[in-house]
């Protein structure tokens, strides 16, 4: 049992309430009003819309520009060489997102039905979204283990393969996400034509285009920190997404950055100069899965603002506890 203030989105707006959390075994996780003074600060669990796990592996790389991750640079070399390392990587990894308060990763897994099975290995905790990326012949089998697509960009693997493959994961309820608009918005327009779940990245999209998006209600997932790394961020972009209902924040290559969504928060926040809509982006969806608990001795202490520090300023050593389960108020 936990008394807390606990921020949650509400349609529009961040509500902030007192009460107490309980941890129940079969009713998930309760939250319940009342007027007791609050010793800890919570929040939805963060959902990490974009990650590739499997390249954690090979952490770290000299800065460079973005043909280290294309089809056959430096990175698929490394999966290549490292291949009996990835599970143990990977296992890493997800433990990370998880004392980091993640309870829910949208995986672009590479390497087909091997690949997936890797990953399907690796997460014991079932946090995982496990998006495949298929190789020869390999459309249906994919999908019948993984639980939808992740493609590179229309670019890579051309608009009608990319078509046959959104209608397969559309027919099986399948997910469909693809990369598009992060070196350059050539590859766009047939990106949103598809009509997929989400598009990842749209940093060097043009603004007409991020609005065509947006009217299909289409999700679209910023990785700011790797967009840095890459030196392709282009700011504007973000602080007009940030108003986006459908607008959503990942980690992407933990090769370049770590997991932690708290982490990919305070970048976020600095960069489009915003609290509320960075914290919505991180754990609109996080009521499904569970609550993240903060204690108030370290960053919370002394804070003018809980929810501005949550996002700013909180790290993993705040953490006091991370709750799985859905969240219910009452």
């Amino acid at each position: 049992m936990y008394s807390c203030e606990f921020f949650f989105w509400d349609d529009f707006k961040v509500e902030s309430r007192n009460g107490v959390i309980y941890a129940g075994d079969s009713e998930g996780v309760i939250f319940e009003e009342s007027n007791k003074k609050s010793a800890y600060v919570a929040c939805p669990a963060f959902v990490n819309y974009h990650t590739h796990l499997g390249d954690s592996v090979a952490k770290d790389p000299p800065f460079s520009g973005i043909e280290i991750v294309m089809p056959k640079g430096y990175k698929f070399r490394v999966l290549k060489e490292y291949e009996d390392n990835i599970v143990q990587a990977m296992e890493k990894a997800i433990k990370h997102m998880i004392l980091s308060g993640v309870l829910k990763a949208f995986d672009f897994r590479e390497g087909g039905i091997s690949g997936i099975k890797a990953l399907r290995s690796a997460d014991k905790a079932g946090i995982c979204v496990a998006l495949g990326r298929p190789e020869e012949n390999e459309l249906e089998e994919l999908l019948k283990v993984s639980d939808g697509f992740g493609i590179s960009s229309v670019r890579d693997v051309g608009f009608e393969k990319a078509s046959e493959m959104r209608e397969f994961a559309k027919k099986r309820k399948k997910l469909f996400f693809v990369h598009a608009g992060e070196v350059d918005s050539k590859d766009v327009d047939q990106a949103v034509e598809l009509r997929p779940d989400a598009i990842v990245h749209m940093n060097m999209a043009e603004i007409k285009q991020i609005k065509r998006a947006m009217d299909e209600r289409i999700k679209i997932v910023s990785c700011i920190r790797s967009n840095m790394f890459f030196d392709v961020a282009r700011i504007e972009n973000y602080r007009f997404l940030k108003e986006y209902e459908g607008w959503r924040i990942g980690t992407d290559n933990v090769m370049l950055s770590s997991p932690s969504m708290l982490e990919e928060m305070h970048f976020a926040s600095y960069v489009t100069r915003d609290v509320e809509n960075v914290f919505r982006a991180a754990t609109c969806e996080g009521m499904k899965y569970g609550v993240v608990i903060f204690h108030k001795r370290l960053n919370f202490s002394n804070s003018n603002n809980a929810l501005a520090t949550l996002v700013r300023r909180a790290g993993m050593e705040d953490i006091e506890c991370v709750i799985p389960g859905e969240v219910k108020i009452e």
